[in-house]
């Protein structure tokens, strides 16, 4: 099935790459320089290779620990919300009111806050992260039916017990959906963030090559991102699969 879909999926990429060969290079039907062929770009990430390589290792760096702190607090945030009624309260009200604001809305004050731009793009990936994580996992708590928190009290557990193994595994689907969500989300924070007051990094790289014009430098760097993309989609996937191994085992 996999297989299958797999091969669907390369050759119509590779009939997109004809056609954007074809529309380009061979006829310039497409006008250069805005819309350039894949070979000039593969030309060009060899030509910037290291500095593509160091942009990539920052970005990567810089997105993974906006990440984890994002999920990191979406997700604690969320337990506690969806399991204890009072603290859901008085939380949840800033929690609709903070989170729907976009993380670019706060790039303006984080500039001024906070001593160093890498700090400020850490927050707004972060910021980015939280919101859809939180959600989705208070989402999932809720729909815990309450016949296992009985179950697990006549057993004897604990609180911390019953959170580590009827709250957590029970939210976890909905949680794996948050992060997804939040994934494209800090994407998208990354590149914004980085065309603002990094010096290194793909978005600055973006900002850069435009700035001077060349857009298959642009296109590399786009390129370079989706298969970064790609990659972290792919692994997460796995990491669900293991982590939900269970779905499969119960049905």
């Amino acid at each position: 099935m996999y297989g299958g879909h797999f091969a669907q999926l390369n050759a119509v990429l590779g009939l997109l790459l004809i056609g954007q060969d074809l529309l380009t290079e061979k006829f310039a039907v497409i006008k250069l320089p805005f819309f350039v062929s894949f070979a000039q770009i593969l030309d060009q990430i060899k030509t910037d290779q290291k500095l593509l390589i160091e942009s990539t290792w920052s970005s990567l760096g810089l997105w993974l620990i906006s990440f984890i702190i994002g999920t990191l607090i979406g997700v604690v945030l969320g337990l506690f919300m969806g399991r204890y009624r009072q603290f859901n309260y008085w939380s949840f009200p800033f929690l609709k009111v903070i989170g729907i604001i976009p993380a670019a809305a706060w790039m303006p004050l984080t500039m001024v806050i906070f001593p160093t731009s890498y700090m400020a793009e850490i927050f707004l990936i972060a910021f980015a992260v939280w919101f859809p994580v939180a959600f989705m996992t208070i989402g999932g708590v809720q729909s815990i039916s309450t016949d296992y928190f009985e179950s697990a009290k006549t057993l004897g557990f604990s609180e911390f017990q019953i959170l580590r193994k009827v709250v957590i595994p029970g939210a976890l689907p909905n949680i794996f959906i948050g992060i997804f969500t939040a994934m494209g989300l800090s994407f998208t924070m990354l590149v914004i963030s980085e065309m603002i007051g990094a010096k290194v990094g793909l978005g600055w790289y973006i900002n850069w090559a435009k700035g001077v014009g060349n857009y298959t430098q642009v296109y590399a760097a786009i390129v370079i991102m989706a298969v970064l993309f790609s990659v972290i989609f792919s692994f997460l996937n796995k990491l669900q699969e293991y982590a939900l191994r269970w779905r499969q085992r119960s049905n």
